[in-house]
Formats: structure tokens, C-alpha cells, sequence
């Protein structure tokens, strides 16, 4: 029976067959697959295995669905041969595959076929026009198992873009073997991904998202074909947005950053915009995509995380409901588009911390100040923590070469050992120690899997697959922060990741220990990696280099290293070369609480909130201190603003000495005043001894105070 008359049997039968598969759909069962021993049964084989290229986006096989099948009827599995096969198009496609697990010896029949990539929504790709497709061919099942059926089209199915490989399963399951037979899917669902049709009136059912199941993983249906191109097309960008997300509470500076999908070698230009209910289409950036760094632990990386724009504040922007919009142009002058609607409020409850200022010299009594433009702030606290000379974390050591696919097929494995562990796996471990650290704290769900706990080995398995790394031989820093979100979200959904662009030293030591945040490091360079950061040891050794210790994937040891700080960012010296530190992701946890120690609630004056700490309790002198300020605004949005501080009181200043010499004279009344209107440095001991009548401004009433001090026998300045 061919496919086509398959299906004018399906229709003549709905009656029965949909009424079958609403029942048997309905009461769709997950069961753990336990025996990952796979049998193969190739129709009528026409390929070796090595001449062909894998085109499969699933991962290995974890659960069986039982109660959905019902025979007659078509799967699809969306395919894009870009990211699994170099220089594909056009690219021939040869053979479809579909794991199966059979209870017992039967017999089917099946068909497969190949259908173009309906791409009218860039961001979810539906199947389309019929390109090719196979005899009919029957299967004897033998034993019990996995079966792996490979069925090789009619004729090839060429392609220039990406396609669906479909899989028709013809013989109608009865109620006597309806449970005879179960789906084969990984751990790691996708939208827009597999297609299940049953009823030609319902149409296509997208199998994550649906009325009667959502499948928690990809089916294990893939292509193989040949390619025969140059590299000189590439499909069509798929764009999603990382940042913000879909509905969230933002304000200016916005930091928008999308990903491709698709990951197009053609893409000319990555154009940003916002609609508003009371002006049009605005663009606010445009990215031409230069900077797209690969790390995968064996090559150069480039640097930067993708196409980002970002969108400033301006007196224009009111709050509103807000669609951003980002629109992907290649060279062959097509276009691909995502939007989301945000809530933006263009002056949102972002702390500027006044006084003190960064490594400001200070000692109590001390009036901490911050100041914010958003009119809706409810609570501002102030902070404090102690900054330790030494300060590491416990996180484990992986050796990415433990890892890698390990099913025995050399065809959907890892290109650098002959298809089999993980040279490319730093992203991945390095998700997977993160995932390990956090486990070890008590937040278990993040290697938790059905309730059941499953190994380092599965964890780096499963951030592998939503990571992209086997496709891209290596990973993205899009994909990576992409794929963390995703992992955590089906993971217990208990923790967050933050991503900081070229962090400097101290930002890293506040992402580490003032945040709590467990910091993973994109390495720029020769070659590109992740890292996961471990301690810092010490201070400036001298020489503007900092002692710290990160957990390398590529040895699978803890390694003593330094940093060091460079124009606009930091550097981490690897293997005798100073890498570039391009991004940092921090992975937090929502419920866990920070050792932070709250000093008071601010009060808000004059447009600022200060508070007038006259304790020092608990304080130890000559130390580093963080000093924290979180404001709240009135739809409990939240930020988060920390600096550095000294806190010194065994220091014998003048009152009035601004500039350090042991006496108040003119040039301490030049240092303030080039302060105040010059842009010039702080006195001696902080900026908030500029503050000279203790008004709680710093103006020209201060100059005057100090002229009235030094000349006419005025009250003695402040501090």
C-alpha cells in the first residue's frame, strides 16, 4: 500500500481510526526505557553508513510513550542539515529512520517520505509541500526491543533549506496491540519539532503541545543524505529572542540579544525594533553579526555572543506595552522575523549608588546615598559583606573525553573521535559541573529526571542536545545560555542564569561571592572554552595579576591560574596564553539565600535615599567590604547595584584636607572644585567627604562653605 493511498484509507476510516486515537491519545504513559540495546532492520540497504551524513536533532533514548500509537497515521520530524553536516546544500536526502520499541515478534508495514520546511513563521517551521517518498515495505519484528528501521526513498529527496522527514506507519493498531508498541523519545521537548497526523480534519498535532499529551522529549525519527554543495547557501535564519523574555517588566538600557536557530553563515544584518499603541515600527539597532564566538575547546573561538542591540534611554520612550521585533537579512536578500511583547517602563528601578563610591576609603559615622529616575520605587535596603582575602566554592572536576555519544553509532556522534566522546563537550561539562554544584547545595531537581536522579553522564548528555554542541561541533554562546534556560526549565525549574558581558576582575568577584551566583567563563582565543571558576586566592600579586582557580573541562582538573584586567574587560591565562574573558553566565539559585547582611531601609529625601549609619558593630577595620543597594519598585521589580568599599578609621585626616597633604588650604578648595565641575577625583577618603555643610548634596554651597572654613573663620567642614 503506498503512502498516498494509506492516507485516502485513513480518511474513508476516520470514523473508526480517530475515534481509536482519541482513546488510545488520551492515556498516553511515559515508562523509563531501561535496555538501550538497539536492533537494526534496513530495507533494502543502498548506503554504507560512512557515506552518508546524519541529520538528527534528537538525543539518545530515555523514555517510551505507550498509548499513543495507533497505526495509520504520519510523524514528522523537522531536519536542518546545516547543523549536523558540513557544507550540505544542496543536500540529497537518501534514507528516513524511526526507533521503535516492540513488546513482542510482529509485523509491520511502514513508509517514509520527505516534505519542505513551511517557514511563513520563521520561529516554528511546519511541514509543507511533498518533495519524496518510499514504497511500503513490511518489517518482521523478531524479539522484543529497540529497532531501529531505516527506509531509503524512492528517489532522493534534493533540498536547499531545511526540510521534514516523515514516517508512516500503516499497519493499524488494534485494541488487542495497542500497547504492543512505544514512541522512542529523548528527555528534551522543542515546539515546532514533531508533528503527529492522525485525522486529516484535526491536522497536524504538534507533539509538545497539545490537547491530549505533551511528549517530555524529541521522537527518534532523523534523515541521512549526501551533500553535495559549497557552503554558498545556507537555509533561512531562525530567529528567537534569549533577551528580554516573552512579557517581561524592562526599561532602558534594554539588552536585546536573539539567536539563530538555524545558525546561517549569511546572515548580512540583524535589525531591531519596538511598536508601541502610539507609534509605528522604530528600529533602535542593527547588528551585522561580526562577532559569534564557537568555543569548543580545540579551535580559535572569535569572540562575542551573537546579534545583540540594545535600546538606550530617551525622553521619547513613555511606558507601555511594548513589541519588539528583530529581523534577520542574508545575502540572498531573504528575511526572517520573531517579535514578543514586553512591559517597558523606560526609567525602571535601576540603583545608582551615590556615596560611597568604588573603592572609597570610609569610617563611621558614614550617610550611604543612592538615587534612581524611576518615580515608583517602594523600598530601597542597604547591604553589607565582607570581602575575604580568599574565597573558593566547592565544584567538581569533569574530563569532557569521559563523555560524548556513546550508542555505537559512529554516524550521530562526534566528528573529532570518530564519532564517539566528547572533544567539543566543554560547554556541556561545564553546564553539567554547574548543574552538579547546585545538586550539592540541596537543589536536587536539576538532576532530577520523572523523580527518579539520573548521572553526570545523562546531565552532560542532555545539555549537549540543548546546547547544539554535537550539530555545531562545539557550542555557541547563545545556544549555551539557551540551552542552560532550557535544561533548568525542564529540570525543576529552580534556577536562573544571569550572563555579564566582558566582566573585569571585581565583577567577577562579585558575581562569585557578593552574588552567590556560580560563574561559568566563555574563554576567547587560541583555543576558545568554558571554564567554571572556582576561587579567588589573594590579592593584586604586584603585577596587576589576580591568584584564582577554575574547573577546566578540557584537563577534568581544578587548575591555579590568574586573571588579570585589561581595557574594557579581564583576561584568564590558560595553558601559557591570556584568553579573553567574552562573557560570563551566572547560575543562581531562586530560593537560596544570600549570606548578604542587611545594614537598614533607606529613606528617601530630596530625591535620593540615604541612610546614616552611625554603628560599627561587627566591622573590621583596614578590610574590603561589598556594599549592596536594592530598590523595589511598585510591581516588585527588582535591582541590584554593588560596589567595593574600604573601611579604614585609624586614618589622622584634617578636617578640609581633601587632597591628602595633612592640612586644609587653597589646594584642597582646588581639589573640590575641580570635583564638583571638573570631573577630577574624590578626596582623600571618599567622595562623600565633598559634602562639606552636610546638606546631604554636594554643590557649589559645599565650595562656598569650605572658602567661608579657610578664609573667614566658617564652621569646620563635615568628616
Amino acid at each position: 500500500m503506498s503512502w498516498k493511498s494509506a492516507i485516502l484509507l485513513l480518511i474513508l476510516l476516520l470514523s473508526i481510526s480517530t475515534v481509536l486515537a482519541l482513546d488510545i491519545k488520551q492515556n498516553a504513559q511515559p515508562i523509563l526505557l531501561e535496555d538501550k540495546n538497539i536492533y537494526e532492520f534496513q530495507t533494502a540497504p543502498k548506503f554504507a553508513a560512512a557515506e552518508l551524513c546524519s541529520v538528527r536533532h534528537a538525543g539518545d533514548p530515555y523514555w517510551l510513550i505507550y498509548y499513543w500509537l495507533t497505526g495509520q497515521e504520519l510523524y514528522k520530524a523537522y531536519q536542518n542539515p546545516a547543523m549536523t553536516c558540513t557544507a550540505p546544500y544542496p543536500f540529497s536526502v537518501e534514507e528516513v529512520f524511526m526507533v521503535l520499541y516492540f513488546e513482542k515478534p510482529m509485523i509491520i508495514y511502514a513508509s517514509v517520505d520527505v516534505e519542505t520546511a513551511d517557514l511563513t513563521d520563521p520561529a516554528c517551521p511546519v511541514p509543507g509541500e511533498l518533495v519524496s517518498l518510499s514504497s511500503e515495505y513490511g518489517f518482521q519484528i523478531t524479539q522484543a526491543g529497540l529497532w531501529r528501521i531505516a527506509i531509503p526513498l524512492d528517489s532522493a529527496a534534493v533540498v536547499n533549506g531545511p526540510y521534514f522527514c516523515g514516517f508512516y506507519l500503516a499497519t493499524l493498531l488494534t485494541a488487542e496491540n495497542k500497547d504492543s508498541v512505544a514512541l522512542v523519545i529523548d528527555t528534551l521537548p522543542q515546539l515546532c519539532q514533531n508533528y503527529n497526523l492522525w485525522d486529516d480534519q484535526l491536522g497536524y498535532v504538534d507533539m509538545a503541545d497539545n490537547d491530549y499529551f505533551d511528549f517530555p522529549g524529541k521522537i527518534l525519527l532523523y534523515s541521512a543524505g549526501m551533500p553535495g554543495g559549497t557552503g554558498g547557501y545556507d537555509p533561512m535564519p531562525i530567529l528567537t529572542f534569549l533577551e528580554p523574555m516573552a512579557n517581561a517588566n524592562t526599561g532602558a538600557t534594554m539588552h536585546c540579544w536573539v539567536k539563530d536557530a538555524a545558525v546561517s553563515k549569511i546572515v548580512d544584518s540583524v535589525k531591531f525594533e519596538y511598536l508601541t499603541s502610539t507609534v509605528g515600527w522604530t528600529r533602535f539597532s542593527l547588528d551585522h553579526g561580526l562577532h559569534h564566538a564557537l568555543r569548543n575547546g580545540v579551535d580559535p573561538s572569535g569572540f562575542g555572543p551573537g546579534y545583540i542591540g540594545k535600546l538606550p534611554y530617551s525622553a521619547d520612550l513613555t511606558e507601555d506595552t511594548y513589541r519588539l521585533r528583530a529581523t534577520a537579512y542574508d545575502t540572498l536578500m531573504r528575511t526572517a522575523s520573531t517579535e514578543i511583547n514586553i512591559n517597558f517602563d523606560p526609567t525602571p528601578p535601576n540603583m545608582n549608588l551615590l556615596y560611597p563610591g568604588p573603592m572609597d576609603t570610609i569610617c563611621l559615622p558614614y550617610t550611604f546615598t543612592a538615587a534612581s529616575d524611576d518615580d515608583d520605587i517602594s523600598s530601597v535596603k542597604f547591604y553589607r559583606k565582607k570581602m575575604s582575602t580568599d574565597y573558593s566554592i566547592s565544584v567538581v572536576a569533569l574530563s569532557q573525553n569521559k563523555y560524548g555519544d556513546v550508542d555505537g553509532d559512529k554516524i550521530d556522534g562526534n566528528p573529532v573521535s570518530e564519532g564517539e566522546f566528547g572533544d567539543y563537550y566543554c560547554g556541556p561539562v561545564a553546564g553539567a559541573i554547574a548543574a552538579k554544584y547546585w545538586y550539592d547545595k540541596g537543589i536536587t531537581q536539576i538532576m532530577y529526571e520523572i523523580n527518579r536522579p539520573i548521572s553526570v553522564d545523562t546531565v552532560v548528555e542532555r545539555m549537549a542536545t540543548v546546547m547544539n554542541t554535537r550539530a555545531n561541533n562545539g557550542t555557541y554562546d547563545d545556544f549555551f545560555f539557551d540551552g542552560m534556560k532550557s535544561y533548568i526549565s525542564t529540570h525543576g525549574s529552580d534556577l536562573f542564569v544571569e550572563q555579564f558581558d566582558n566582566p573585569d576582575y571585581l565583577t567577577m568577584r562579585i558575581i562569585l561571592e557578593e552574588k552567590e551566583l556560580l560563574p561559568i567563563l566563555g574563554l576567547s582565543g587560541t583555543p576558545g572554552l568554558y571554564v567554571v571558576l572556582a576561587s579567588f586566592s589573594g590579592f593584586d600579586n604586584g603585577g596587576g595579576q589576580y591568584a584564582i582557580s577554575i574547573s577546566d573541562p578540557i584537563t577534568g582538573t581544578i587548575i591555579n591560574t590568574y586573571m588579570r584586567d585589561i581595557a574594557g574587560g579581564s583576561q584568564v591565562l590558560y595553558n601559557g596564553n591570556w584568553l579573553n574573558v567574552d562573557i560570563a553566565i551566572g547560575v543562581g539559585a531562586n530560593n537560596y539565600d544570600n549570606s548578604r547582611i542587611e545594614i537598614a531601609p533607606a529613606v528617601q529625601s530630596a530625591g535620593t535615599w540615604t541612610y546614616n549609619w552611625l554603628s560599627t558593630t561587627a566591622l573590621t577595620d583596614d578590610s574590603l567590604y561589598y556594599i549592596t543597594v536594592i530598590g523595589k519598585d511598585l510591581l516588585n521589580r527588582t535591582s541590584v547595584t554593588t560596589t567595593t568599599i574600604r573601611y579604614h578609621c585609624n586614618l589622622n585626616r584634617a578636617v578640609g584636607d581633601y587632597d591628602g597633604n595633612g592640612i586644609a588650604n587653597s589646594l584642597d578648595l582646588l581639589t573640590l572644585i575641580n570635583f564638583i565641575f571638573g570631573g577630577g577625583t574624590a578626596p582623600i577618603g571618599g567622595a562623600h567627604r565633598a559634602d562639606a555643610n552636610c546638606d546631604g548634596s554636594i554643590d557649589i554651597a559645599d565650595v562656598i562653605f569650605h572658602v567661608k572654613y579657610l578664609f573667614e573663620g566658617g564652621a569646620a567642614p563635615c568628616y
